[in-house]
Order: structure tokens, then C-alpha cells, then sequence
């Protein structure tokens, strides 16, 4: 499988695991620990802001714009890592499970973002990076 298509499959887990992860915080806002200046409108504001950045991230990768597509990619990653920001406000331990793995499924699937990003750029310093 090729890097473009790998960076595809990824980009998908993000975000299916942010549409799960911000709805389930959206429609259960008040179970979700968070700081106490963020609002229920936070929420789908932070995903409408930062998704385009995904795909903006994806086209400029297929057009061999490596530098710019992993500083895109990077930012869009925040939707997803950021949800590890909840245990910061809560312990897991008095959150319930559908919201354990909600934060987890999220915050792995960014890593897994991150992770590529990594890989690639050290391919395309390398010069060994071919995208199709």
C-alpha cells in the first residue's frame, strides 16, 4: 500500500472515532470532565474548525507539499490527541466505560496520525518517499 493510501486509511479512522468522540461529548457534555470555562458549543466548534484541516492536509500530501501537508496534518491531529485531555480534568476511574473508550479510541487514532507523519517525514528527508 503506498503512503497516500496508508495517510487515507488513517485519516478516516480520525475521523470516525471524532464524529464518535464529539457527539458522545456533545449530546453527554455534562459527564465529560473538562475546564470549567469550556461550553457544550466548544465542542462542535473545535471539530468544524480543525477537520478541514484534514483533508486540506491529505490533498497537499498527494501533491508531493510534504512540509505544509504535516503542518495541516499536525494541527487536525489536536482533534483527536486533545481528547486525552479530559483525564487531566478526571480521573478514568469515574467516567463510564462508552466514555473511556471514547477518549481512548480517539486520542489512539491521532496517535496513529502522529505516528505517520513521523514516518513520512523521515522517509521524504530521506528521499525515499514515492506518493501515488
Amino acid at each position: 500500500m503506498t503512503p497516500s493510501r496508508w495517510l487515507l486509511a488513517i485519516l478516516a479512522l480520525n475521523i470516525l472515532s471524532t464524529i464518535f468522540h464529539y457527539t458522545d461529548n456533545f449530546l453527554f457534555f455534562d459527564r465529560y470532565p473538562a475546564p470549567h470555562w469550556m461550553n457544550i458549543h466548544h465542542v462542535y466548534i473545535a471539530w468544524l474548525i480543525l477537520t478541514p484541516w484534514a483533508i486540506l492536509g491529505y490533498i497537499w500530501y498527494v501533491k508531493k507539499r510534504y512540509w505544509p501537508a504535516y503542518g495541516s496534518l499536525g494541527l487536525y491531529s489536536l482533534t483527536s490527541t486533545g481528547s486525552f485531555g479530559h483525564y487531566f480534568y478526571g480521573s478514568p476511574a469515574a467516567l463510564s466505560g462508552k466514555i473511556n473508550l471514547s477518549i481512548c479510541l480517539d486520542g489512539l487514532a491521532g496517535l496513529s496520525l502522529i505516528a505517520f507523519l513521523l514516518w513520512s517525514a523521515f522517509l521524504q528527508q530521506e528521499g525515499r518517499q514515492q506518493v501515488q
